[in-house]
């Protein structure tokens, strides 16, 4: 309520106040917001690298959402040195449980090579997970797989059906007003 405003005064002090106490007691969802506001520094005089712990302790008890924000902050290497295989590990917890983020962000690492051995039908795999769940970029991405035969039989039918599901869902930028 207080960290968006919704039903009273936007407050963001109050809003890490009331997720720091709630993430003591062991809320997993409130130690992965908890990290967020650390991470994003959303508090002034509150320490960024705060954030790894909150977010680990959040992962470890399996939320999907802190797992695959470990995996970001992996990728970044901001607050913790840059390893795609400690991102990768965080990324895959969660794209099991079905995180349509870190599906693409799996389909990502296969598709560039970051940390594993390049593999495009890795890529493609979990880019179609990202998908089937209308995760626009994930259906961008494969859009242009298919039109460029990367991985996969080349077929603009193919391309232009992925490519307008993606616009369809919210795909950001100039790219989908040449339809």
């Amino acid at each position: 309520m207080y960290y968006n405003g919704s039903g009273t005064e936007k407050n963001v002090a109050k809003a890490m106040e009331l997720f720091e106490k709630s993430a003591n007691q062991g809320c997993v969802q409130a130690q992965n917001n908890l990290a967020m506001m650390y991470y994003n520094e959303e508090v002034a005089g509150k320490n960024k690298a705060n954030a790894k712990g909150w977010l680990e302790k959040s992962a470890k008890q399996g939320n999907a959402y802190a797992q695959y924000n470990l995996g970001v902050i992996y990728v970044q290497g901001l607050i913790v040195n840059q390893d795609y295989a400690k991102a990768k590990e965080w990324y895959k917890k969660a794209a099991l449980q079905g995180d349509a983020d870190a599906q693409l962000s799996m389909g990502e690492l296969y598709f560039n090579g970051f940390g594993v051995t390049q593999d495009y039908t890795k890529a493609k795999y979990w880019y179609e997970k990202a998908a089937k769940q209308n995760l626009p970029e994930a259906q961008y991405n494969l859009s242009l797989m298919y039109k460029e035969g990367i991985g996969v039989p080349k077929s603009e039918i193919k391309a232009k059906q992925l490519y307008r599901q993606a616009c369809e869902n919210g795909l950001k930028g100039k790219m989908c007003l040449r339809l």
